[in-house]
């Protein structure tokens, strides 16, 4: 699960910021999304994935080893 979410995010912070990404999540992540997107007031993906990229920016400076 993880390993599919780094891929994700690893191709949003290597693409060009102006590029338009299409991303194919499956139900689980769909449903995992929208459920955060609700409880978080976030209007829009792209919300999620700035979240996503700041963890994974926070886990990288701990950790060293990404």
């Amino acid at each position: 699960m993880f390993c599919a979410i780094f891929k994700i995010i690893f191709t949003l912070i290597f693409a060009p910021l102006s590029k338009n990404i299409s991303i194919s999540r499956g139900n689980y992540f769909d449903q995992f999304i929208d459920s955060r997107m609700s409880e978080e007031r976030l209007k829009y993906m792209s919300e999620v994935v700035n979240i996503g990229v700041r963890l994974l920016e926070k886990k990288k400076v701990r950790s060293k080893h990404f």
